[in-house]
């Protein structure tokens, strides 16, 4: 495999689709390799089944799922995509809450046991949320910005009701750069997946309001690298 695909296997993004195709076949490249040396045809099966999801997702493009994709290539999958979020920068607790996150793609008793080893008693999947999507008791995953890059919370922070209403008038006022990560129990997670519940937001009245209905567009509330940061009145707010 030529060594630009090795140094682009963190950054997927930045390859052709033919060069895409070649990197998803390294998987069968390494078991042709290892299934001509004598006695390590199961270790070639595992290195074919590598990239294979627990669902049955992946390649090889085939109906294996569950328990019938080898126990190596169940493992070797988790450990792969762990040292990838790791190497990313992440902290053992916010790489722990993307794999709970993608429930149908590792083996439950497998993720079950890293997370004994690394000693993570509290399991959490991760959320992006907008301001007044916030609730009670979660962790920020994320620094909490405003527009002009102002440090308002630091990321692993719990989430309280004094914090809630200042982020609030912050939003209103200045601008909060969002979505922003969260950190929420599994059960929160379980109970709404999309949309964590703020505590007495049922029993809230709607507000009359002369905004419009639609959804707001965080596209305007945070800017991309190479798009130039709107002057301060044309900012669209997104009104909790």
């Amino acid at each position: 495999m030529p060594k630009l695909f090795i140094v682009s296997l963190g950054c997927p993004k930045n390859l052709s689709d033919a060069e895409v195709k070649a990197l998803q076949s390294h998987p069968q490249i390494g078991h042709d390799l290892l299934e001509r040396i004598p006695r390590l045809e199961e270790a070639a099966e595992i290195v074919a089944y590598q990239e294979k999801l627990y669902d049955g997702r992946g390649f090889p493009e085939d109906d294996r799922s569950g328990e019938r994709i080898p126990l190596g290539s169940r493992i070797l999958k988790l450990a792969l995509d762990w040292d990838t979020l790791i190497s990313g920068g992440m902290s053992e607790e916010m790489a722990m809450a993307q794999i709970n996150d993608r429930q149908d793609s590792y083996d439950p008793a497998i993720v079950d046991a890293l997370r004994n080893v690394l000693n993570i008693r509290d399991v959490h999947v991760l959320r992006h949320v907008r301001i007044h999507e916030m609730v009670d008791g979660a962790i920020l995953a994320d620094d909490v910005r405003s527009l002009r890059g102002t440090l308002l919370c630091a990321r692993g922070q719990e989430i309280t009701p004094s914090m809630r209403a200042r982020l609030r008038n912050y939003l209103v006022n200045v601008g909060i750069q969002g979505p922003i990560g969260v950190f929420v129990s599994i059960d929160e997670a379980s109970r709404s997946p999309e949309t964590p519940r703020v505590p007495g937001d049922e029993k809230k009245p709607k507000r009359a309001s002369h905004k419009s209905s639609e959804e707001p567009n965080w596209a305007d509330l945070c800017p991309s690298d190479d798009q130039e940061q709107l002057p301060e009145s044309q900012i669209h707010r997104d009104f909790p």
